[in-house]
């Protein structure tokens, strides 16, 4: 009892954008949490000119 060619194609395709999707998760909290240490460095700079 052979598994048809579709099932497979489908099957493996659906592993293949749950993959996708990961990674583009991964990838937008990684750039979110780049973006967010960027701007608290920034804050901290103008609030050191700020003391001067």
């Amino acid at each position: 009892m052979a598994i048809p060619l579709e099932a497979v194609l489908s099957l493996v395709f659906g592993i293949f954008m749950a993959i996708a999707a990961l990674i583009s998760i991964c990838q937008g909290a990684y750039l979110t949490a780049r973006h967010e240490r960027i701007n608290a460095r920034r804050d901290q700079v103008f609030e050191l000119e700020a003391c001067l």
